[in-house]
């Protein structure tokens, strides 16, 4: 085990106890009575370099927290393998590349937040549709850009998106209104076209609807259940 968290040993000498024989005694390090690795990075200091791609083979791990430090480099691809991961929190680094397509892989995954990483970009994947437990989607302050996918609609349980600061494009996909779960959307400050689909008037639960500063998005309140503040200016 101590072999896969090298990189973060290495990173934080200083917050490693050497007294413990196994990185369950670390601190930012939570593990399970079978000393298997639950939990990374709710107290570790700042980190540097790339996420190394060893760190997927840890597929007991459900949370992930390596935000607010000075990461850069891509997502690993590997990050599909964790397919127990229910919290990834990268936000607030200098992360750069796409978002890969294997995060599809994560069917327990609840929040993605990978905001105020200003340099990636391209388009969200398809494959974002397979995350079905995703409640969380936020991707602020990037360069995101392309079309929304579609497959969004397959998100039952989605209560949030926050894409806003970024680069998105086209219209919104009229799928999205299968989200009925949905309480905030955010996609404010994109180049984004068109009206508001009608089925947003399937969203009873929609409170927040922030669609301002887009290139042209037409929307009609009578459309939209019960949002209390809505922009598409």
């Amino acid at each position: 085990m101590e072999e896969k968290l090298g990189w973060i040993s290495e990173g934080n000498l200083n917050s490693r106890d050497s007294t413990n024989e196994t990185p369950c005694g670390w601190f930012g390090i939570t593990c399970d009575p079978s000393n298997e690795v639950k939990e990374i990075g709710t107290a570790l200091p700042q980190l540097t370099g790339e996420i190394p791609s060893e760190l997927c083979i840890l597929t007991s791990l459900e949370e992930l927290h390596l935000n607010s430090n000075q990461l850069e480099g891509s997502i690993p691809i590997e990050i599909g393998n964790l397919t127990s991961l229910k919290w990834l929190l990268l936000y607030d680094n200098q992360l750069s590349g796409s978002v890969p397509s294997t995060i599809g892989r994560l069917r327990y995954l609840e929040v993605i937040r990978a905001g105020g990483n200003k340099n990636l970009e391209g388009s969200l994947p398809r494959e974002i549709g397979n995350c079905s437990n995703l409640l969380i989607l936020g991707m602020a302050e990037t360069s995101i850009s392309g079309f929304l996918p579609p497959s969004l609609g397959l998100l039952k349980k989605l209560q949030t998106i926050a894409i806003y600061t970024a680069l998105l494009s086209g219209q919104i996909p009229p799928e999205l209104g299968d989200c009925t779960e949905l309480q905030d959307i955010y996609l404010y400050e994109n180049s984004l076209t068109g009206s508001i689909p009608k089925t947003f008037g399937q969203l009873r639960n929609l409170k927040n609807l922030l669609l301002r500063q887009n290139n042209s998005v037409e929307y009609h309140p009578s459309e939209l259940g019960s949002a209390t503040e809505m922009s598409g200016h």
